[in-house]
């Protein structure tokens, strides 16, 4: 029998200079992979974007919304609704967002392609940031695929070159979460505060920017920090002060609290929600929304252009089966590890359950896709490998990662053919702004569907119809705020509701100047009381 020391030289020669080296190539190789990740999937999402990018309007209208309020910043109207007949300070968004369309307004007045690049340079930078981030703090397994499908997905591609906080706003949290993981790490005081400095500026980007900052403090309550918990509470409260004080001093009465508590946003006449009805109808209805369409429309792809491909019922089952995942990956995780990302999951999807359900969209959803997506194959991965003794792959998560690859490329590549064109009501719409702009004086007044989107095209103030079945009283706004030109188009069914019979019984008072038809859309002049 050998010796101790005569096996222990032996298990040294037989490594040797190589095997020994062998294992730490292996583990340098892994790390060089990983390092271009991020830039491969920003690479791969530029060059989609690029493909789809369309220069024009979008009709969302709260980008025109944004595109205003940077104007007004621009022309030094302070933080203003300067499309309305008379401007008053605008209380719904926060300001970063417009603070960066004004100073590319100021380059390029009036312009949408360039304020669609910035966006998109931010998208392509989030993108980026994010690859560091999934890579450096959740398995290569699982960040990889997760990280490939955000890049190619098709809503996300489409809102790289949409002039709406959205985009910004996951630049902002990306950049947030890349700092706060590398103060977990390795602290710092300086690490820590711009980390939430770059918290607060996504609140002040978009008000549900405050779920990050109370996922951050959470975070470190976890770590039983209480001392720098409690400062980071004050900084907050102290950094949000200002932009509460301004709204409450210029009391518009537009803000996204009253909205909340409307029974229907659009409609407030119609009243407050009651504490069982937040329950049995905002809740009970956005679970229904989210659950059964939107998290489907995200983790599935199942956009516009896709959802003839399948029947209705095979795409709604999907979309509760990813939400059945996501709620299993994120418990999950929260049960071994409850780090910052799921309370931020958590915080973000309670918002969303208790906004008004008529604003529940994939929209919404889009900060956070990246983590739905981290979660649905963390479900995936560990449900295969406690089935493994059964034969189940425990790369299965991998095969479901690229069958769902398959409708997102899809819809990226119909989009890129089909998704850019106006429909013929938009086409006449856009027709009837310009002809205003033409043939009518600087200082009218116009009343209309969409008056954001309105405003850009015919540079004319822009005043919408009141939502009322009262035909004498959706006359007399337009009377009482000065409305000079009204457009009947074909945008929404409330013109058929609430502005035709208005203008049908007080049909002596106006004149059609303007006529654009497949489908009507009609530019008449409200005409002074007493007129021939």
């Amino acid at each position: 029998m050998s010796s101790p020391r005569r096996r222990r030289n032996g298990e040294r020669r037989r490594t040797g200079k190589k095997g020994a080296t062998a294992p730490i190539k292996k583990r340098l190789g892994r790390i060089d992979f990983l390092r271009w990740v991020p830039a491969a999937a920003a690479l791969i999402f530029l060059t989609l974007a690029i493909t789809r990018f369309d220069p024009k309007l979008s009709i969302i209208g709260d980008n025109a919304q944004f595109l205003i309020l940077g104007r007004s910043i621009a022309s030094g109207q302070g933080y203003s609704q300067i499309n309305a007949p008379e401007p008053l300070p605008h209380t719904k968004y926060p300001p970063f967002f417009p603070l960066i369309l004004a100073a590319v307004q100021i380059a390029f007045p009036w312009s949408y392609v360039a304020p669609k690049i910035v966006v998109l340079i931010l998208a392509t930078a989030a993108i980026y940031l994010l690859g560091l981030l999934l890579v450096k703090r959740f398995p290569a397994e699982i960040a990889v695929p997760a990280l490939a499908l955000t890049a190619i997905h098709p809503e996300l591609v489409q809102f790289s070159y949409t002039i709406l906080s959205e985009i910004p706003y996951l630049f902002l949290t990306a950049a947030a979460f890349l700092l706060f993981s590398r103060w977990e790490r390795e602290g710092g005081r300086k690490t820590l505060a711009v980390a939430f400095a770059f918290a607060i500026a996504s609140y002040y980007t978009r008000t549900i920017g405050i779920t990050l900052i109370f996922a951050f403090i959470g975070s470190v309550l976890l770590r039983r920090r209480f001392r720098t918990a409690l400062l980071l509470l004050v900084t907050a409260l102290v950094l949000a002060l200002p932009w509460t004080i301004r709204n409450r001093s210029v009391s518009t009465g537009e803000s996204y609290l009253h909205q909340l508590m409307c029974v229907y946003p659009y409609e407030p006449a119609r009243g407050t929600l009651t504490l069982k009805q937040f329950f049995t109808l905002r809740i009970a209805n956005n679970i229904r929304n989210y659950g059964a369409t939107e998290i489907g429309g995200g983790v599935c792809s199942n956009v516009e252009l896709n959802q003839s491909a399948l029947p209705k019922n095979v795409w709604k089952g999907l979309s509760i089966a990813s939400s059945i995942l996501i709620v299993i990956g994120l418990a999950g995780r929260m049960i071994r590890r409850k780090e910052v990302f799921e309370i931020y999951t958590i915080l973000y999807l309670a918002v969303c359950l208790v906004w008004p359900d008529v604003w529940a969209s994939l929209r919404f959803l889009l900060p956070i896709l990246p983590f739905l997506f981290i979660y649905v194959l963390t479900a995936l991965r560990d449900g295969a490998l406690l089935l493994r003794r059964f034969g189940v792959p425990r790369w299965s998560h991998i095969v479901v990662a690229l069958i769902l690859a398959f409708p997102a490329l899809r819809a990226n590549r119909l989009y890129a053919v089909e998704g850019n064109e106006y429909g013929t009501n938009w086409v006449n719409y856009f027709k009837a702004a310009r002809w205003v702009k033409e043939n009518t004086d600087e200082s009218a007044i116009v009343a209309c569907r969409k008056p954001y989107l309105f405003y850009l095209v015919s540079r004319r103030r822009t005043d919408p119809y009141l939502w009322s079945y009262d035909e004498d009283k959706v006359f007399q706004q337009m009377v009482d705020h000065g409305v000079e030109y009204v457009v009947v188009s074909q945008l929404s069914g409330t013109e058929r509701k609430y502005l035709v019979p208005s203008v049908n019984k007080h049909s002596d008072r106006f004149r059609v100047l303007r006529r654009f038809t497949d489908p009507d859309t009609i530019v008449l002049r409200l005409l002074p009381e007493g007129s021939p």
